[in-house]
This record gives structure tokens, sequence and C-alpha cells, in this order.
């Protein structure tokens, strides 16, 4: 009798200890890698990256993978963390500009959030895996991005924070397109401020002023000035569209004037001319589009004197900089645009960092993505060489732990 019972004891306690370990290793994957870039510390050789509910549980050297583990053998394969696209201008239905009027702080381009774009797509075979998706660059206070995932089962899984930022211009765009009431017939709402650059700031310095002045007087604040408010205090970020040196140093002279602290510099293709000033503020860049010659009439008007290390020299001057695509249209190469800023003397340590972890912590996801670690989302690439080598191919691109693009099957995913 005691002996049967210690049998049924014995047995259930190993089908105890069983369920645990099936427990343990349910939906456990293994990626063996010839080598791991982790951007949090030295490089592993030879190591295995398990993943488990859609974060990285573990990161170890050798090959040993857990019992019942999804094995990924990427042989002599890199493995390091996806890419973080900081500006990204695609990605949305229809026109990410609120056309209505120049300041817009309430307007979210979440709402014109496109899930099924091919750019997205594109975006997540080049290795990008979250994405800041940016108003467009036609008002003067252009409201705010959202930051996705480049593929999800879902808008719970894709969008990571809507809003909390505002992008401001100082570029051109904000006034073209704007008529002269007295040049022509004023017969639609394109007749109106600002015609001018001139006119850009000034609208500009109007709403800082008409929001500061609500604020000292104690008066309730309206769904935009909230938002413009939130910036000016320090709540939120403000993403600067710029590309001169001249819009640079009008912005720093507005933000004294108010108070502004919390900037990010956007585009900024003569940012070299001031890398001391911007370094000594503590502001970042995001860097991009990147071009050796102006491709675009607005390129040609206010960013043509181009310096081909100016990543380069902001990062030696203390710049904190990323690297995005900032296009309207397509997705970039960024690993191909940072294998080219290395050529043009950016350190390739720093060239990695502003395609992974400078960019998170610009927009503010370090925590989740942009280096391999413990408790990060699971989005990863798996390459077939050095990432900065011309010749390295995308061969897996894995978001919260799925698989959304396989080159040898040429196999992608959303779901």
């Amino acid at each position: 009798m005691r002996a049967a019972a210690l049998r049924v004891l014995g047995v259930a306690l190993l089908a105890t200890l069983a369920c645990a370990r099936e427990a343990r290793t349910d939906g456990l994957v293994a990626i063996k890698a010839g080598r791991v870039i982790t951007m949090s510390g030295a490089p592993i050789d030879g190591a295995v990256v398990l993943i488990q509910d859609g974060k990285i549980k573990q990161i170890r050297p050798g090959s040993a993978v857990p019992e019942g583990a999804t094995v990924i053998d990427a042989g002599d394969s890199v493995v390091m963390p996806g890419l973080v696209d900081a500006n990204a201008r695609f990605g949305t239905r229809g026109d990410p500009n609120e056309e209505s009027d120049e300041l817009t702080p309430t307007f979210h381009v979440a709402g014109a959030l496109d899930r099924d774009s091919a750019a997205l797509k594109r975006a997540v075979q080049l290795g990008v895996t979250t994405l800041r998706i940016a108003p467009g660059t036609a008002d003067v206070i252009a409201g705010t991005g959202v930051i996705v995932k480049s593929a999800g089962a879902g808008l719970s899984s894709t969008i990571v924070r809507d809003g909390g930022d505002l992008q401001i211009g100082i570029q051109d765009e904000p006034a073209y397109g704007n008529d002269i009431p007295w040049y022509s017939r004023p017969d639609s709402f394109y007749f109106r401020q600002p015609t001018t650059r001139m006119g850009v700031v000034w609208l500009l310095r109007e709403a800082l002023f008409n929001t500061k002045t609500a604020i000292q007087a104690g008066r309730p604040l309206d769904a935009r000035l909230a938002g413009i408010a939130a910036a000016m205090q320090g709540k939120t970020p403000i993403y600067v569209m710029l590309r001169t040196a001249v819009d640079i140093e009008t912005t720093f002279t507005v933000a004294d004037e108010f108070g502004l602290r919390k900037l990010v510099l956007v585009e900024c293709t003569e940012g070299y001319k001031l890398a001391g000033d911007i370094a000594r503020r503590g502001v970042p860049v995001i860097l991009g589009p990147c071009y050796q010659y102006p491709r675009t009439w607005p390129e040609a008007d206010q960013g043509w004197d181009v310096n081909w290390n100016n990543a380069g020299l902001l990062v030696k001057a203390g710049v904190k900089i990323a690297i995005a695509s900032n296009d309207p249209d397509t997705p970039a190469n960024l690993l191909t645009w940072a294998g080219l800023a290395v050529r043009a003397g950016l350190p390739a340590d720093e060239a990695l960092k502003a395609v992974t972890t400078s960019p998170a912590e610009i927009i503010g996801v370090a925590d989740r993505v942009g280096s391999l670690g413990p408790g990060k989302d699971a989005d990863l690439l798996v390459l077939s060489g050095d990432p900065l080598r011309p010749t390295t191919m995308v061969q897996k691109v894995i978001v919260n732990g799925r698989i959304a693009f396989d080159a040898p099957s040429g196999a992608s995913a959303h779901g």
C-alpha cells in the first residue's frame, strides 16, 4: 500500500517536473550565430540568442541550446539589433500634412498610418524594425509623430507610442504654395501667411508667445495651446526640420527666447558648420537623407553646401547623431548610408550606433529596442557578414520574436 502510494507520488512528481520543463521551453527560440553584436557590450563570437514571448531571454556564448527549443541555425552569420529609423516619412495613406492651417499641433500622423504600405514592407527587407513616422514638412507646426514596429500582428503590436512629441519647421516648405493676396484673386485658403521664411519664423514666434502669455495669465489652454505648452515646458521633445546654418542659428535664438529645452534637429545638412554650438547645447541631430549633391529643389535651395563628413564632424564635436531616411516616398538602406558615412570619416562604431542605439535613445524607446539584452524586444537581424560591408546581405529580420522577412525563402509577413 505504502509502496504503491510512493510510486504514484513519484510519477506525479516526474509529471510535474516534465510540465515545468515544457512550460519553460514552450515557444523558446534559439538563434545560433557566428557573431552577435549586442551594441551594449563587446561582440560575442559563437553565441546563442534565446527568445521567448517576443522578448530576448538570454544571450549565451557557445552553441548549446535548451531542450525543446526551436533552433534557427545562422551558421557563421552576424546577428545584430534591428535598425531604428528615427525620422521616416513613409508608411502613411494620403497627405501626411494637415493642409487646413499652418499651425496644427493637434495633428496626429498615426491617423494616416498604412500598415499595408509597400514602403513599410520594403523597410522590413532593409532591416528596419522600429520607425518614428513623422508628419509632413508643409506646416510651421506640423503635429506629432508615431513610433511603430515595421511588422506586427495588429495595431496593438505595431504602435509603440502615439504622440509625445511636436514637430516644427524652420525650412522653406511651410511658405511654399501660399499665395500673396494682391498677386491674384484670393479664392482659396492658400492665400495666407507665411509666404516667406521670415513669415515662417514670425508665425512660430507668435504661437509660442501666445502660449507663454496664456500660461503666465493662468488662462485655460485649448487643445492647440496645450500641445505647444507641453513642448515649451520640456515635457515633450521638439523635432525641428531645417537644413542651413542660418536655420540652426534661428532655432537657437527662438529657443533661448522662449526657454525651449528638448530640441532635436532633423536633416541638418549644414550642421557641421555649427557642430561646436550644437554640442555645447546637448542637442541631438537626426541626419538624412544622405546625398552628396542636391537632388531636389528644397535641397538645392537650402541644403546645397554639403559636407560628405557631416556625421563625422558632428560626432567629433560631441553631438549624438542618428542616420534616418527622411524621405517622403521610400525607406533608406540605413546600413549602406552608415557605411558611406564611415568612408567619409565617421568611426565604424559610431556609424552602427547611429542606426541602432542612438536613434532609439533620441526617440525615447531605448529601453525596448536599439540593443540586444535580456528583457529587450526580440528585434534583430541576421546578416551574411559585417554590417558595414557593401556586399553584406540581410538574411532574416525578426520583429517581436517573429520572422518578418526571410531572404532565402523570400517570405515576409506582418502577422
